[in-house]
């Protein structure tokens, strides 16, 4: 007799997964089907074997990057007949579901923004045969782009809402128009970001080995890039950026980037997100749905990605839910601004060229770097409350070792490091500096909080602290993957008292190193740029 039971599930955030057997025949997919359309969604396998399998779906973006919509979605598989097979339950799930037995795993996901805007996963058993399904409830608003009956609304809203509709209609338009009317090539390469006034970061990484195999010669290669996300471009970079991301084969982008997801693609054109920070630490975007700045249920955001490098398989499962991907999406083929730490030529070279940015760093007994992140939902409201950071106290301590604190802030934050007269000799002030993994090089303790920079510092096991002064209000507002205690490679303090006696002491708790390398790189090699070369140009330019 054909069978599947379930005997696990759980919801995991906005990710469901199911654990369960199957018997009298063979499956090696799983999927999700929908009662009354019939609609089938895959399920990711993360294993089977003769008899058992586990699996996992990420509920708001296995839809074609979108939700699932409201239904009944049966799990199952297709059997040689193309029949198809629906799993049942097992005893303790029937008492979990059925009867309502008290458990500590979630089983249910339930999501409200607004009396007209959802999402709720709820698992049931069919009364009949006890079949178990996840019953859907989503919804969200109805957009009314008709400009005519703007009149009705505040005035001020309703001129706004009617400028952005005219630019996104003329940016669409525009867009369209050049892709007609220029037609692909597989020869333009596109290098973009809004966060930076030049290139850098993982795209220049990738951009300096293409010039070195030679690949700008074989390629038309073009850059947009602007210093901040508030910054306007100008009329003429507004044609341009939307000329080159009309026309072009290949765009890399390294954040956040809202123009590049109101438009729809040729199903040739590979956009591949390289992102700014490596590794999987804070939440963010679709695994922050309960939290104050959370994304749209149906937002266009991220949903364009073809290709997302990341650093090993935990980012990926992390970053998949994050964007509402796709895990097929994302390759743990490493981040390529992270070969310069196997590059010893490179190495001196950062050095030397540190010293002369910062000389009182060639002198110092010991560098500190504190580079906090940005506290705030995003670079709009972005702040940090600089006075945590004890220029009286610390400044005391660094007079006393003969060491320096270089002190970086995130470049979202607008407020100024203000350090005091008296000790401008031992604090540095590098928030203007705009590569903070070249700091690395001459740091010999790195004291963070929930900053990303932690990867990059752990490929030159160089011991980190971490002064979470707030970090029970930061978990409520953001969250982490996993316990924040079980993450971060390196001791954790909470005031300055803590901070000043891990100093004195040198506890720095670096044995966590090796462990947390071997969780987040699935390479140490050195080579991660020309995998990223090879993943989306093919291996020949390689040769």
């Amino acid at each position: 007799m054909e069978n599947i039971t379930l005997t696990q599930i759980q919801f995991d955030r906005a990710v469901f997964k199911i654990e369960g057997e199957f018997s009298g025949f063979n499956i090696d997919m799983l999927y999700f089907r929908d009662a009354l359309t019939k609609k089938t969604i895959p399920f990711d396998i993360d294993e089977i074997t003769e008899n058992k399998f586990r699996g996992s779906v990420l509920v708001f973006g296995c839809n074609e990057g979108q939700p699932l919509t409201t239904g009944h979605w049966h799990i199952g598989a297709f059997n040689s007949k193309g029949e198809f097979i629906r799993a049942g339950v097992s005893d303790d799930l029937y008492d979990k579901i059925y009867l309502f037995k008290h458990s500590d795993v979630v089983i249910d996901f339930v999501i409200n923004k607004s009396e007209n805007n959802y999402f709720h996963a709820f698992s049931k058993l069919n009364e009949e045969n006890y079949k178990f399904y996840l019953k859907v409830l989503y919804e969200i608003p109805e957009k009314d782009n008709r400009i005519l009956p703007m009149w009705i609304r505040n005035i001020k809203r309703r001129h706004r809402t009617r400028m952005r509709l005219i630019r996104n209609k003329a940016f669409r338009g525009l867009f369209k128009i050049c892709g007609a009317v220029v037609p692909k090539n597989g020869r333009r390469v596109l290098f973009t970001s809004d966060s930076r006034a030049e290139i850098g970061g993982n795209e220049k990484y990738v951009y300096d080995r293409m010039v070195e195999l030679g690949m700008d010669k074989k390629y038309d290669i073009h850059f947009m890039y602007k210093s901040n996300i508030k910054e306007y471009r100008s009329f003429k970079d507004k044609f341009l950026f939307t000329y080159y991301l009309a026309t072009a084969d290949y765009i890399f982008m390294d954040d956040f980037q809202p123009e590049i997801y109101k438009n729809d693609y040729d199903e040739n054109v590979k956009i591949i997100q390289l992102w700014h920070a490596c590794g999987a630490f804070k939440t963010v975007g679709f695994e922050r749905l309960r939290a104050k700045g959370a994304p749209a249920f149906n937002t266009r955001v991220h949903k364009c990605y073809t290709h997302v490098p990341v650093s090993s398989e935990l980012a990926a499962a992390h970053n998949s839910e994050a964007f509402a991907l796709s895990r097929d999406k994302f390759y743990s083929v490493g981040v390529p601004r992270t070969d310069i730490f196997f590059d010893e030529d490179y190495k001196k070279q950062t050095v030397e060229k540190m010293y002369e940015e910062f000389p009182v760093a060639k002198t110092a007994k010991k560098v500190i770097l504190y580079a906090p992140t940005f506290r705030g939902n995003g670079a709009k409201t972005a702040y940090f409350p600089i006075h945590m950071l004890n220029y009286r106290k610390i400044g005391e301590y660094l007079k006393k070792t003969g060491s320096i604190m270089i002190i970086k802030m995130h470049p979202f934050v607008s407020n100024t490091v203000k350090i005091p007269d008296e000790y401008k000799d031992v604090f540095v002030d590098a928030t203007e500096y705009r590569e903070v993994n070249d700091i690395l090089f001459i740091t010999d303790l790195l004291i963070t909080d929930y900053s990303s920079v932690i990867y990059e510092m752990s490929l030159l096991r160089k011991p980190m602290m971490f002064y979470a002064f707030d970090l029970e209000s930061y978990v409520s507002e953001r969250g982490f993957y996993e316990p924040y205690e079980k993450i971060v490679p390196g001791k954790i303090v909470y005031n300055i008292q803590e901070l000043l006696k891990a100093l004195e002491e040198e506890d720095f708790e670096s044995e966590k190193l090796d462990e947390f390398i071997k969780r987040n790189f699935t390479y140490t090699d050195g080579k991660s740029t020309d995998r990223v070369i090879e993943l989306v140009f093919g291996k020949e330019n390689l040769m």
